[in-house]
């Protein structure tokens, strides 16, 4: 399979999207994606379109209005839409080609397979990672995890979980985990790609979440070294 160029990806979503067929440039294209949150890495590294080459796809867990809430209500999807934003542009600035799909269907199963169509196809794509945070009955429960699926996904979750604790030594390293209680399993198991979800805090903790809520930043350079670290072996 060749090596998908950057009509093909203006082409994939204007199917999801239901575009009509025409002339669609970048700009427009960013502006249209961007407001519904699934968006390619129209940025460019070096003067040139990275997008022809991906090779990680950062995705944000839920919907609008699904998942968790935090303590101070905000929800996982508001949270993590920057943060993915950043990670894809801190990749790019390394040359390392990145996109990222929102999901656009509330219903997991379908989600799944959209995912799976879309990313499978990609043969470059080598790493994903889809963005959450975690809640918990108890407000005491803290600490960071990654859930992984396969030999591929650990050692991604590997070196993603070390990038955390490095940056953020005062937090719980909880390790990182084969999905539980079915928690993620049809994602991490239906891509080709390694796959990881990554959960960096408990929003239902009060002491954590308010300070590691303004961190965004700091944990997308996390996030970013964890991987490029994966992709260097």
């Amino acid at each position: 399979m060749s090596t998908p160029t950057q009509q093909d990806f203006i082409d994939v979503i204007r199917e999801e999207l239901g575009l009509v067929p025409g002339d669609v440039d970048w700009a427009m294209l960013k502006l249209v994606t961007d407001r519904l949150g699934v968006f390619p890495s129209s940025l460019v590294a070096n003067g040139e379109p990275v997008i022809d080459s991906p090779e990680v796809a950062v995705l944000i867990g839920h919907t609008p209005g699904t998942g968790a809430w935090s303590v101070d209500g905000q929800e996982e999807w508001h949270w993590n839409k920057p943060v993915a934003r950043m990670v894809i542009e801190k990749l790019i600035k390394r040359g390392v080609g990145a996109i990222t799909v929102q999901r656009t269907k509330e219903a997991y199963s379908p989600a799944v397979k959209h995912y799976a169509k879309v990313l499978n196809a990609i043969p470059t794509v080598r790493a994903v990672v889809e963005l959450h945070f975690n809640s918990a009955g108890s407000p005491t429960a803290g600490g960071h995890e990654y859930i992984y699926a396969g030999q591929d996904g650990r050692e991604l979750a590997s070196c993603m979980s070390a990038s955390h604790s490095s940056t953020f030594p005062w937090q719980r390293d909880r390790g990182i985990k084969r999905p539980f209680y079915g928690r993620g399993s049809s994602l991490l198991k239906s891509l080709k790609a390694a796959a990881v979800i990554a959960e960096p805090a408990f929003g239902s903790n009060p002491t954590e979440w308010d300070r590691f809520k303004g961190e965004q930043e700091a944990y997308a350079t996390a996030l970013t070294e964890g991987i490029a670290k994966y992709l260097d072996k």
